[in-house]
C-alpha cells in the first residue's frame, strides 16, 4: 500500500459514524469493524473520493468473518436507463442487508435551517446533512420495492420482501470558529476542526499552512507534508474563493496541527 492510501484509509477508519442507532428514520448498520486492520483491497486507478470510500468499506466488511457479500455497486435499469444502485448487499447471521454508505464533510451554519440536523450543510454550500437523508429515505430505500430491482435481486439470490435496509454514514463535522457547538443529536466525536471565513484568515499569519488533496481530506493532519508559509498559503487559497470553492487547510502553530475549511461565503 503506498502511503497516501494509507493514510487516507487510517484517516476514514478513524472517523466515527455520523449517530449510533437510528435517527429520523435511518438506522445505522453496525457490525464487528477492525479499525486496526490494513486495508484490504488494491486500488489501480484514480477514482472519485466517493468510490475510495466503498473500497474502504468493502475492506472492513471483508474484515468481519460474519459478513458475506452478495454484491456491490449493483445497479437497477428500467428501460435501459439506471434508475437506482444498490451499494453494498451482504448476508450475516442468515439476514440479508441493502447497506447505503456516505461519508460527508459538513459545516455548521446556524442560519440554515429550523433545525439542529437542518444546519449541516456542505462547505461549498451545495449539500447539506438533511437533503442526503432525505434523498436516502425516499429514492434510495424505495427502490427495493420497483419490479425491476425485484427481479434483479432476485437473480443474487436476494428476497427483497426480507431485506432489512441501513446506512454506514460516516462523517467530519467542523464548527464556526471560536464557537462551542453542540452537535447533538449527532456524534461529537466527528468535529474534526472548525470554518472561518478568508476575510478573518489573517489571525492565523504566525502559523504555516498546507493544503490537502480533495482525497487527503480523509487524512488527519501530520507532520509529515511541506508545510507553507502563511503568506505563500494564502494566495493559493485566495484562488479558491475566487473560484467560490472552500478549500479544507491544515494548520501548523507550534506543535498544534488542526483541519479547517476557509469558506468562501
Amino acid at each position: 500500500m503506498n502511503v497516501n492510501l494509507k493514510h487516507q484509509y487510517f484517516g476514514y477508519s478513524a472517523t466515527p459514524k455520523l449517530w449510533e442507532g437510528k435517527l429520523s428514520g435511518l438506522e445505522q448498520f453496525d457490525f464487528n469493524r477492525d479499525s486496526g486492520n490494513s486495508f484490504l483491497g488494491s486500488i489501480k486507478k484514480k477514482l472519485r473520493l466517493g468510490h475510495l470510500v466503498e473500497h474502504f468499506v468493502e475492506s472492513e466488511l471483508i474484515s468481519d468473518s460474519s459478513i458475506h457479500i452478495l454484491g456491490n455497486n449493483i445497479q437497477i435499469y428500467s428501460d435501459k436507463q439506471t434508475i437506482g444502485e444498490y451499494d453494498f448487499l451482504i448476508e450475516q447471521d442468515g439476514k440479508q442487508y441493502h447497506i447505503e454508505v456516505a461519508y460527508k464533510f459538513y459545516v455548521y451554519d446556524e442560519s440554515v435551517g429550523s433545525s439542529d440536523i437542518k444546519s449541516w450543510i456542505g462547505p461549498n454550500r451545495k449539500d447539506s446533512l438533511i437533503q442526503k437523508m432525505d434523498k436516502i429515505k425516499e429514492k434510495q430505500f424505495p427502490l427495493i420495492n420497483r419490479p425491476e430491482s425485484i427481479g434483479a435481486l432476485k437473480l443474487l439470490g436476494i428476497d427483497s420482501a426480507n431485506i432489512v435496509q441501513r446506512v454506514y454514514f460516516k462523517a467530519k463535522l467542523f464548527v464556526p470558529f471560536g464557537k462551542d457547538i453542540s452537535v447533538l443529536p449527532l456524534n461529537q466525536e466527528c468535529v474534526a476542526g472548525f470554518y472561518i471565513l478568508f476575510k478573518d484568515l489573517n489571525q492565523f499569519e504566525a502559523a504555516q499552512l498546507f493544503i490537502p488533496s480533495k482525497h487527503d481530506w480523509l487524512v488527519e493532519p501530520n507532520d509529515e507534508v511541506a508545510w507553507m508559509p502563511f503568506e505563500i498559503g494564502q494566495l493559493e487559497i485566495q484562488h479558491s474563493i475566487k473560484e467560490e470553492r472552500s478549500p479544507l487547510i491544515w494548520l501548523k502553530r507550534g506543535s498544534r496541527l488542526e483541519a479547517a475549511f476557509v469558506v468562501w461565503w
